[in-house]
């Protein structure tokens, strides 16, 4: 090559690199301000003092996070943003956000979150062309630990959350978020000058603070709406378990971009009475297909009747005959006497015997949510359009 060629190959080659090196600091700077865009729309703002920018990363120095009903912002100091790279849909992907250390202090609590990690975070060129309306979407999550004071007490600590969100084949998001341990601190809800607080009963039948670990398991498919949480179960140490599921569908990205239209036009005033109206109307597209509430005790409910009968001066049993027939007395004139009956029973054999207690409803076919808005009116048709039961130690 002559000494020509080479200084010609030499300099396209600086000038291509520069070329390359600018196009991936302007992705990256609008990478930052696209999640300033979608935070925004969700009523939250993020801001930055400056941003410092090294090939396909930056780092957004002095950030926090605002919210319109709080006048105490998140401060999370510096925020990486690793491997940020453009879809052919325009859409930026992420593939790390790091957050090493937030914080948000009131004039009663601090909470503090330590080392947030969010992995394959997908930004969408704009909310209306995204097929999915702008929903976030990520591969995971982790976090270390949060914890919580409150007038300068511990509260609460959670340590060790993780979130793996998958596809599958026919495009449905499956979501599985596990929490390792965490421990609430019941002393520091202890009001001293309050000798009924539900907490002071419950360091009377020892618990002085409460430990356990979550699981949530949960699904998302945006072609039909369905959204259904399989699982959401909190363990509590001595105390027993709590497991939610619940099943609807028409929870569609056009239902999405229709409620979020329906917020930005209220400004954010959920007490707008047009907001509402144009909400419950929307409501419409909802069809419910199950929920269950259900508690495997673990002997807070033996601890809880003693000490009420011991207050009472009765015996256990007495006071389980007195929850039976006041379950059944109060619920009778609105749900008809086969479910007051049904409920008071499932209520005593549950006391009588602590297991579990399960309230689940289940219809024979889809229910449209707006008939929720007729339960008033009518309480026990709905009950029978719903299935709704209660059973205990099933």
């Amino acid at each position: 090559m002559k000494r020509t060629g080479l200084k010609t190959f030499l300099l396209a080659s600086a000038v291509s690199a520069l070329s390359l090196s600018a196009a991936q600091a302007v992705e990256a700077l609008d990478a930052a301000e696209r999640l300033k865009g979608i935070l925004a729309e969700q009523q939250t703002q993020l801001t930055y003092e400056s941003a410092d920018v090294d090939g396909d990363d930056v780092v957004l120095r002095g950030a926090k996070l605002s919210f319109e009903e709080s006048d105490d912002p998140v401060e999370l100091g510096d925020v990486l943003l690793e491997d940020v790279s453009e879809d052919a849909d325009g859409a930026y992907r992420i593939g790390r956000l790091y957050v090493e250390r937030a914080v948000q202090e009131t004039d009663v609590t601090t909470v503090e979150m330590e080392e947030f990690e969010m992995l394959g975070l997908i930004l969408p060129k704009d909310s209306d062309s995204d097929p999915f309306a702008g929903v976030t979407r990520y591969d995971a999550v982790n976090i270390a630990t949060i914890e919580a004071d409150l007038y300068d007490q511990d509260l609460l600590l959670v340590e060790n959350v993780t979130t793996r969100v998958t596809v599958d084949a026919d495009g449905a998001f499956r979501n599985v978020t596990e929490v390792e341990s965490f421990n609430i601190n019941l002393m520091a809800l202890d009001d001293k000058d309050d000798d009924e607080e539900f907490v002071d009963m419950l360091q009377e039948i020892d618990y002085d603070d409460i430990t356990g670990s979550m699981q949530m398991t949960g699904l998302w498919n945006p072609s039909d709406g369905r959204f259904a949480l399989t699982k959401f179960e909190i363990a509590m140490e001595e105390v027993g378990a709590l497991n939610l599921t619940t099943d609807l569908s028409g929870y569609t990205p056009d239902f999405i971009r229709s409620l979020r239209a329906i917020v930005a036009e209220s400004d954010g005033d959920t007490q707008d009475s047009d907001m509402g109206m144009a909400a419950l109307g929307l409501m419409q597209q909802l069809m419910f297909h199950g929920l269950s509430i259900r508690f495997d005790d673990g002997s807070v409910t033996g601890r809880l009747l003693n000490h009420i009968a011991d207050e009472q001066g009765v015996e256990p049993g007495v006071l389980i005959q007195a929850v039976r027939e006041t379950v059944e007395n109060q619920l009778a004139p609105f749900t008809g006497n086969d479910f007051a009956k049904s409920a008071a029973k499932a209520v005593g054999d549950f006391l009588d015997n602590p297991r579990n207690i399960e309230l689940a409803a289940k219809p024979a076919t889809p229910v449209p949510f707006m008939m929720f808005a007729a339960a008033m009116a009518a309480p026990e048709m709905l009950i029978k359009q719903l299935g709704l039961t209660i059973t205990a130690n099933q």
